[in-house]
């Protein structure tokens, strides 16, 4: 699955199809733009519930993972929120599939398949800008690299179970978990059900639109 934000442009991969997301619920908390990565939406009010979101999501992999996307935190505020995920609050942990950049504390965790130890890896003390961010887990374990560079990972790979009416979000509130919307404007967002080799992800890094002309 990946999106473009210049009006909505989608492919699937091998991971099925993703459809069209929605934009829930205020249009008036979201704007478009462009910096240095392109195009990009923005969520401009904090704290509330507004967010991008795939309904359901049966093509989320439950196994082996790359999530790839353009990230700019627009403030220094931190807060309890959660860039994209998968709404746990609908079933169970076992659906979570989640990156935070940042926390309130200021660490980067990204969590799959269940709330911390094995299926966590969380680093702090990193500074913010216009990003380029990959969560992974597969055969080297669970990684979040930032910008080209490994800022953490752990040897564990966990698994998740899926259902097909869970949501994915971006610039998410997930329901009743006390996460709250963020500043940030967002952009390229892939997924793919394999552990991208490190190779794949610094192209990704210097070349964000590569999935564009290679959507294989």
């Amino acid at each position: 699955m990946a999106v473009l934000f210049n009006g909505g442009t989608t492919f699937n991969d091998s991971s099925g199809v993703a459809g069209p997301g929605e934009y829930i619920p205020a249009l008036t908390s979201l704007t478009n733009g462009v910096n240095q990565h392109g195009k990009f939406v923005e969520f401009t009010s904090a704290g509330t519930s507004h967010h991008i979101d795939w309904p359901r999501t049966p093509w989320m992999p439950t196994g082996p993972i790359t999530v790839s996307l353009l990230y700019e935190k627009t403030d220094a505020t931190n807060r309890n929120t959660v860039a994209w995920g998968i709404d746990k609050q609908l079933a169970s942990v076992t659906y979570q599939c989640h990156a935070t950049m940042p926390f309130g504390d200021g660490t980067v965790y990204f969590e799959y398949g269940g709330n911390g130890g094995a299926n966590e890896v969380s680093v702090g003390g990193l500074t913010f800008g216009a990003d380029h961010w990959a969560f992974t887990v597969g055969a080297r374990g669970m990684e979040i690299w930032q910008n080209g560079f490994l800022r953490a990972s752990n040897g564990n790979t966990p698994t998740r179970t899926n259902d097909p009416t869970h949501p994915f979000k971006l610039g998410a509130n997930l329901s009743g978990t006390g996460f709250v919307a963020d500043l940030a404007r967002i952009n390229v967002c892939c997924v793919w059900d394999r552990q991208l080799d490190t190779r794949e992800l610094w192209t990704l890094n210097t070349d964000p639109y590569a999935p564009w002309r290679n959507p294989v």
